[in-house]
């Protein structure tokens, strides 16, 4: 039937089918390319865009560790108000991102390292987040830093672990899937090529010009599919980069040898040392001020020497405040003919050096107290802290008493006997334990003291603290005390009895027989002063009672001439007020 055709027919109809045939080889081709370019899509809105909300979850998760943080150094009222607003926020705003998340394609492995990480991110909010926001409302901020350190740490591991393994598992998905589809890419292009070259040499004869046409077109689509692949990986990998700079809480600066800026990066613009457009350009002697310069540029140089340099710290008086940063400096790879240049982090440290300044004023409160402070182990009983009013007391250095313990110290102590002391301390009966022993010093001489011992068994590893005070000059006064009483007591003790034996025999009529009056203010007398010898006596007695010597035999007596005594030994004394007083019934038999 084609033989019965013309030339022009042959052709049109050759044509035709060549036509036919490229159309479907770019339909097929160009179907394949929408399919790739969707797929790739659906990477981007099913990997990247899940990876973005997972970075956005740990920035929150940061920024709650930041404000209870903050909250517990910086702990007024209105702080401690806007930042547990701000972790209430951001945890309502972590649920949204989390479920916007849930919601794109997981893999089975993504669902249960999600699911462990809802568990663990609940176990942080309710175990840490929520008591922290109660303890700092109630002002507790004791409890809240205990909260910080014992609970919230050790759950804000596991959320932290998660999220990166997530996100890497992302990536990991992606990139699969990302090969996969190339591989499919692939292989169709192989398919459309093998099926160009069977179309062209089925119409090789048209001429070489139509085929070299052909390939010019396919090389054309090839180039430009790769040239758009080359361009989603760039995309894709300059995202993630700008993620990355955005989750660093750090100033980042690119800085030249001389301390030009070049490029910066500040996710909070407020600890900038001038506004972000007159940095670029600039030296670093031109925007910070001379002392924090030189440090500036001291790190450099060193960077420069050694590739990096670390730890370098200066002091810079912002709008809000002066605040301390730390350096961190490396050296990019040099590129052909361009000057050094180095990467520059600057870390806000104000949080830390506040710690360490509360850390020395409290150790310098220790060692100006008066009072002996004792912090050592409680399993080990070795020495931990000494403040220097007990070293100077004892004679010992700090590395001298670290190799001891409480037993070196105290004379005859054994560990039986301090455990016997320190039981209820262990069982949580008791708080404090207070006791009176005495200490040796390093020359083997020995001083009183009193204990006041506490165990903090919440440290890790738990402690004891003592707080002990010489009492060397309070048992001199006491016994100072005690020898006057007893010299007064027994110096009154002569004159009253014979006081007491005089104002008998006149009572008793020796001198001759008295007025009615006068016999009665003479037995009143003679009564009042048998009643001061008792007095020296009960002190006396006191005496023996405080040294163990006194028999006390407890015996009823009756009450009735105890009152009457009473009445005559207070009348005199009334009488000078005008007052009178009288004993209206009497109830003999009664004993007390």
């Amino acid at each position: 039937m084609i033989k019965n055709l013309t030339t022009q027919s042959r052709l049109i109809l050759y044509f035709c089918l060549m036509g036919a045939t490229l159309l479907g080889i770019g339909w097929v081709v160009l179907f394949e390319m929408n399919s790739a370019k969707d797929s790739l899509q659906t990477i981007y809105d099913d990997r990247l865009v899940a990876l973005s909300q997972i970075t956005g979850i740990e920035s929150l998760i940061l920024q709650n560790h930041i404000a209870v943080t903050a909250s517990i150094v910086t702990p007024t009222p209105e702080s401690i108000r806007l930042n547990t607003a701000k972790i209430e926020k951001n945890i309502a705003e972590i649920e949204i991102i989390w479920k916007a998340y849930m919601a794109t394609y997981l893999t089975p492995e993504e669902k249960i390292m999600a699911a462990k990480l809802i568990e663990d991110r609940n176990k942080l909010i309710t175990q840490g987040l929520n008591p922290v926001i109660g303890a700092l409302r109630a002002n507790d901020i004791n409890r809240a830093n205990h909260i910080l350190v014992e609970d919230i740490h050790p759950l804000y591991q596991p959320v932290r672990n998660g999220i990166k393994d997530l996100g890497t598992l992302q990536l990991t998905v992606a990139k699969e899937e990302y090969e996969k589809i190339r591989g499919h890419y692939e292989t169709i292009r192989n398919i459309s090529i093998a099926t160009a070259i069977i179309g062209l040499v089925l119409v090789l004869w048209i001429g070489f010009l139509l085929v070299r046409a052909i390939i010019r077109i396919a090389s054309d689509v090839r180039e430009i599919t790769d040239r758009k692949n080359y361009e989603r990986e760039i995309l894709a990998t300059r995202n993630q980069l700008q993620a990355t700079l955005n989750a660093i809480p750090d100033l980042l600066f690119e800085l030249g040898l001389d301390g030009r800026y070049y490029a910066y990066h500040s996710p909070r613009v407020e600890l900038l040392a001038a506004p972000q457009e007159d940095l670029l350009g600039k030296t670093i002697f031109e925007v910070l001020p001379a002392n924090a310069a030189a440090v500036v540029m001291s790190a450099l140089l060193e960077a420069n020497d050694k590739g990096r340099s670390q730890g370098k710290q200066f002091e810079l008086a912002l709008p809000q405040g002066k605040l301390w940063f730390e350096l961190s400096i490396s050296r990019m790879p040099p590129e052909l003919g361009q000057e050094p240049r180095f990467i520059c982090l600057s870390r806000d440290i104000a949080e830390r050096k506040q710690a360490e300044h509360e850390l020395t004023r409290l150790g310098r409160v220790l060692d100006e107290s008066s009072n002996e402070i004792y912090v050592f182990d409680a399993q080990t009983l070795h020495f931990t802290m000494v403040n220097a009013e007990a070293q100077r007391n004892l004679d010992y250095s700090m590395d001298e008493l670290k190799a001891l313990t409480v037993l070196n110290l105290e004379p005859n102590l054994t560990h039986k006997i301090f455990e016997q002391r320190i039981a209820l301390l262990r069982l949580g009966k008791q708080d404090v334990v207070i006791y009176e022993t005495e200490h040796q010093r390093k020359d083997k001489s020995r001083y009183p003291i009193e204990i006041h011992l506490h165990l903090s068994a919440k440290e890790n590893p738990p402690v004891f603290v003592a707080i002990i005070q010489d009492i060397t000059q309070r048992q001199k006064i006491e016994r100072m005390k005690n020898d006057f009483i007893s010299t007064v007591s027994h110096e009154l003790r002569t004159p009253l009895t014979s006081i007491r034996g005089a104002l008998g025999l006149v009572a008793g009529g020796v001198t001759g027989e008295l007025p009615t009056q006068a016999k009665m203010l003479v037995d009143i007398a003679h009564k009042n002063s048998e009643r001061l010898i008792l007095l020296v006596n009960d002190i006396l007695d006191m005496e023996k009672i405080e040294a163990g010597k006194m028999d006390i035999q407890c015996k009823p007596v009756e009450l009735m001439p105890l009152l009457h005594q009473a009445l005559d030994a207070n009348c005199a004394y009334g009488e000078q007020f005008s007052v009178s007083y009288e004993l209206e019934n009497e109830v003999p038999g009664i004993m007390v």
